[in-house]
């Protein structure tokens, strides 16, 4: 049975629930060390039509919007993190070779373990941009992706989210390309 637009965006914003209410019960420890106010991190993704999207077919163009607000937080020493993890379970990391702001910036994308986006940077202004994936999930399985944007302190590991002073999450249904008749 194919899954419609209309409940894959109902299932879509049941795992942004989900996500949400679980990250919520495990606190920001890495943040409120340091004191003060944490840079805050949020991820969005959308079509080629520039809609947000949490749904898409394998193949298709997804573009990502970062945004990092840091105006009027306390300052420290971060690790940035963006990536996607397959319904598979492996983890994909996104790397660009220039500072932020980017726009429309295609990124190298690196499976394996965490890589930062940004690495040992200090967040002390609004920075971020739109990354391009041209194939998003082309060759990939079919499911649920979720698109994480982490900011944790220097060093520290992104795979423990006691570490994390800020996440963002999107859940994404990726669905097989329609085949013509």
């Amino acid at each position: 049975m194919a899954i419609g637009p209309v409940q894959a965006l109902k299932v879509g914003l049941i795992a942004w629930f989900v996500t949400s209410s679980l990250l919520l019960s495990v606190g920001t420890s890495a943040g409120t060390s340091v004191g003060g106010i944490s840079p805050q991190i949020s991820i969005a993704a959308s079509d080629a039509r520039l809609l947000i999207a949490n749904y898409t077919t394998a193949g298709s163009v997804l573009f990502l919007d970062v945004m990092v607000l840091a105006q009027d937080a306390t300052p420290f020493s971060s690790d940035v993190y963006v990536g996607i993890l397959s319904p598979d379970g492996h983890s994909t990391s996104l790397l660009v070779d220039q500072a932020p702001p980017f726009f429309n910036v295609v990124p190298a994308l690196v499976t394996g373990p965490p890589v930062p986006l940004l690495a040992n940077v200090v967040l002390d202004k609004d920075t971020g941009g739109r990354l391009v994936i041209p194939n998003f999930a082309a060759g990939g399985p079919q499911g649920w992706y979720v698109i994480y944007g982490l900011i944790v302190g220097a060093g520290r590991d992104p795979g423990d989210p006691k570490q994390w002073a800020s996440s963002s999450f999107f859940p994404i249904l990726v669905t097989p390309r329609p085949t013509s008749p």
